[in-house]
């Protein structure tokens, strides 16, 4: 899975680049405005005075010009030897002196030379500098604030929406999520959640319904089958290999008709109404049952401790369950005998210490056999049936608390 930034940083991380770009753009340009502002002043102010001079010398040509460390006048042929021969009117910094600049004006041979010292306006070209970047870090840092608080308040439906989803139960259900979002991008995704829960909905009804009328199907010609059995039983010319061969069909069709009985049960749906029900009672039910068919339940199968009572469950769907279980153990091997431990958990089936008196010991580590149909209705009660293999063979436990 790609993994980057999560959204909310990403957010804020673009907020602050944006504020960096205007900090930074609002700096530059302040810094260049000063600085032209200031050539174009100083070029104005020495023009301005220049026409004044130029006016005192041409009515008194001995007229004394000011000279002080802030502000010089000079007539060019006095002026220090590096600031004659200036162009007129262009104002030029001197050499190894940044704060002095230097500007000639007037006609040839009678120029003045003004030489002024703005060492104040560079203090305050560096005062600008230094706002110039505290506006950028505070710019930024306020910008990739503002950005975190506003993808917060942004990112929030969507998360409010990703724990709608997540709560949803595994079984597919009409929702309404799109009226609880406003009309507008996360509204919009909403709605299709919607839609698509929907979809499923319809699906899993086609499902249910399709197993439902498999099973109702399923069981006319088992039904036949099992009539032909029983008439097949009552013919006193049949041998006792054929009675023996009889009988595995019967059993077969009984083992069949349990699994129909749970398919029919998971594609129905967990019903609304339960029962209050001991497990351990079932447990005994469901073996006088397997009993009446010939299976020897009653003596392969060993119920210890109480179990569970006033455990809140359909009938049938735990009578499903049983029935399934405990014929698929009891085919497990022929003559073995399993230990039936009921406790508040639920119970576990394993094979009992030794076996059958003189019968072989399992040599498998499972059942051989699959539990899909018992292992849904299971999952929709709540509960767990697990397979696990050990050095007496296998063994099942089924946990009728939900694990969560």
């Amino acid at each position: 899975m790609k993994r980057g930034l999560p959204l909310r940083r990403r957010v804020a991380l673009a907020y602050g680049l944006v504020g960096v770009a205007l900090s930074l753009a609002f700096g530059v340009s302040t810094v260049f405005i000063v600085s032209d502002y200031e050539v174009l002043m100083l070029e104005a102010l020495l023009e301005g005075h220049s026409r004044d001079y130029l006016e005192q010398l041409a009515h008194d040509p001995d007229v004394e010009l000011p000279r002080t460390p802030g502000f010089s006048v000079y007539r060019e042929a006095e002026a220090p030897p590096g600031l004659r021969g200036l162009p007129e009117g262009r104002v030029f910094e001197l050499a190894g002196k940044e704060d002095l600049h230097a500007a000639a004006f007037g006609p040839e041979g009678g120029r003045v030379v003004l030489v002024m010292d703005i060492a104040p306006v560079e203090r305050l070209e560096e005062y600008l500098r230094n706002l110039f970047l505290t506006i950028l870090a505070l710019g930024s840092i306020a910008s990739a604030w503002l950005g975190w608080l506003l993808a917060g308040r942004t990112v929030s439906p969507v998360l409010r929406l990703a724990d709608q989803v997540d709560a949803l139960p595994v079984t597919p259900v009409r929702t309404q999520l799109e009226q609880e979002f406003s009309r507008d991008e996360i509204g919009r995704l909403a709605g299709a959640i919607d839609a698509y829960q929907a979809r499923l909905l319809q699906a899993d009804a086609r499902d249910r319904a399709f197993f439902a009328d498999a099973s109702h199907e399923l069981r006319t010609p088992i039904a036949v089958i099992q009539g032909a059995v029983e008439v097949l039983k009552d013919d006193p010319g049949l041998s006792a290999e054929q009675r023996l061969r009889l009988a595995r069909v019967e059993r077969g069709l009984l083992e069949l008709g349990g699994l129909l009985e749970a398919l029919l049960l998971s594609a129905r749906g967990l019903p609304a109404e339960r029962d209050r029900l001991s497990l351990a009672e079932q447990c005994r039910l469901a073996i006088k049952r397997l009993d009446g068919a010939g299976l020897q339940a009653g003596e392969r199968l060993r119920l210890a401790g109480r179990g569970p009572d006033g455990l809140s469950a359909p009938r049938r769907w735990l009578d499903a369950i049983l029935d399934v279980l405990f014929q698929r153990v009891l085919g497990f091997a022929p003559g073995l005998a399993w230990d039936c431990v009921l406790d508040e958990g639920g119970l576990s089936l394993r094979p009992a210490t030794g076996g059958e008196a003189g019968g072989p010991a399992p040599l498998r580590s499972d059942l051989g056999v699959g539990l899909a149909f018992v292992e849904r209705l299971c999952a929709a009660l709540g509960w767990r049936l697990e397979q696990q293999a050990g050095e007496q063979g296998p063994s099942v436990r089924l946990e009728v608390r939900n694990p969560a």
